[in-house]
């Protein structure tokens, strides 16, 4: 998005808005806050953004409307501005509409937290939508981590690579143990660790329940600092360039983010 744009156009909401209720709008587009709502796997799934500015302890969010204003306001605004609302622990906001025709005409709507909204509506749609992309990310990060350890492009990782691997990434292992940790990994015992061995050992879970051995502890902790340093995710591969990315993170859920489910957020929200 554009926002330098957006800023500039949502000035004139802004200005007729303190014309018509006499107050001054502070904090406008200033901070980029953020909030946690879940926990999925080992990361933490945050919402965030900007808010157009705050008066008399209300939320301010602007919408420029092309031809008419909205009524019923789409249930996409609404769900923004609850969002603003939840990350900044506030009780109400006012969606200011700004009408650019012949002559500037501007609405304003209070809308009160909803907190059944939030827990019934919004809140199940983040966590949806953030444990798809957290499955597919970690995936992403599991491709690039082993193409950089295949060095010889074969298609598997072999005991001089495997080597590299826990080197590179700090790990600490005796003869004895390293021979372990080959042994552990190479479920076939054909002396490589392939893609799905390597898939299944970073795909996998921590060890948190202090039965593993010391070179399972060791391992986890590889595959932990290896998750941190190789992480994808579609932010990332955009800025990048990186398509073939971009379109393995979004196909099979291209249905989760088009689609205009009961909550009717899909991706309406993204052209505000």
């Amino acid at each position: 998005m554009h926002k330098g744009f957006g800023v500039k156009q949502e000035t004139a909401g802004i200005e007729q808005y303190q014309e018509k209720r006499k107050v001054v709008v502070k904090e406008r587009n200033l901070v980029f806050s953020k909030k946690k709502i879940a926990t999925i796997g080992d990361y933490n799934l945050l919402v965030g953004g900007k808010i157009d500015g705050r008066a008399d302890g209300k939320v301010i969010e602007v919408k420029n409307r092309l031809k008419r204003f909205m009524n019923p306001l789409p249930k996409y605004d609404i769900a923004q501005l609850q969002t603003y609302l939840y990350i900044l622990d506030v009780q109400e906001g006012e969606l200011v509409e700004h009408l650019q025709a012949d002559k500037a005409q501007t609405k304003m709507t209070k809308v009160p937290w909803n907190d059944k909204m939030w827990n019934a509506e919004i809140e199940p749609y983040l966590v949806r939508f953030g444990i798809m992309a957290d499955d597919k990310e970690l995936r992403e990060t599991v491709r690039a981590a082993f193409a950089c350890y295949d060095e010889d492009g074969s298609g598997w990782i072999d005991a001089a690579e495997l080597r590299h691997l826990v080197s590179d990434l700090g790990g600490v292992l005796t003869e004895r143990d390293f021979r372990k940790a080959l042994q552990i990994l190479d479920r076939d015992s054909n002396g490589v660790i392939d893609r799905d061995e390597f898939t299944e050992w970073w795909v996998g879970q921590s060890e948190g329940n202090g039965t593993a051995g010391e070179v399972e502890k060791v391992l986890a902790r590889l595959r932990d600092l290896g998750r941190q340093r190789f992480h994808v995710d579609i932010h990332t591969a955009c800025w990048n360039g990186f398509e073939d990315v971009v379109e393995r993170l979004v196909e099979d859920g291209s249905e989760l983010v088009n689609q205009r489910d009961s909550s009717e957020y899909g991706v309406s929200n993204l052209n505000c």
